[in-house]
């Protein structure tokens, strides 16, 4: 799970041009815990300390992505873990959106889901959605891949994700 966040959170930042000029050290991460829960220990720097440790849990998702705005976001920085999608905006407002409840028997393969919510926010960013539509975008299409085996057969037009979201959630 820790990858994929960085997976991630690479990609939303770098694709997009979300970085500042300046250049920030990278984060550094170390797994605290074997539970299905996020739960991971995150070394970030930020403009009022050189660097910061907390517990990298859903109650800290906030610190986090203000932590990485700090570190040369300029639009949306962004979380995506199973549990939740979230994000701060470029006016730093917290969204977040839960993931979707899927029917027993939904979840055939994972390969690619991260990718596919990752694709979901890229596009809805170049469509010019908010940031709350883009997450919810994100996690239809994350959804959708694990629909299906392979990394990209579950994928669907954006109107039919949109629906899966607002039958699903």
């Amino acid at each position: 799970m820790k990858k994929m966040i960085s997976l991630i959170l690479s990609l939303v930042m770098v694709l997009t041009g979300c970085f500042a000029p300046r250049t920030p050290t990278e984060p550094t991460t170390e797994s605290t815990t074997e539970s299905a829960q996020l739960s991971t220990v995150a070394t970030l720097p930020t403009e009022t300390t050189e660097t910061e440790l907390f517990t990298f849990t859903r109650e800290n998702f906030p610190k986090a992505l203000k932590a990485m705005k700090e570190m040369g976001v300029s639009t949306w920085a962004v979380i995506h873990c199973p549990e939740i999608g979230c994000g701060l905006d470029e006016n730093n407002n917290y969204v977040e959106v839960p993931s979707l409840k899927l029917p027993e028997g939904w979840i055939v393969g994972t390969v690619g889901a991260g990718d596919a919510f990752c694709s979901g926010v890229l596009y809805a960013a170049w469509k010019g959605m908010d940031l709350k539509a883009a997450i919810e975008l994100a996690t239809a299409s994350a959804a959708c891949s694990l629909s299906a085996a392979g990394a990209t057969e579950g994928m669907r037009p954006v109107a039919e994700v949109q629906k899966l979201y607002a039958e699903m959630r």
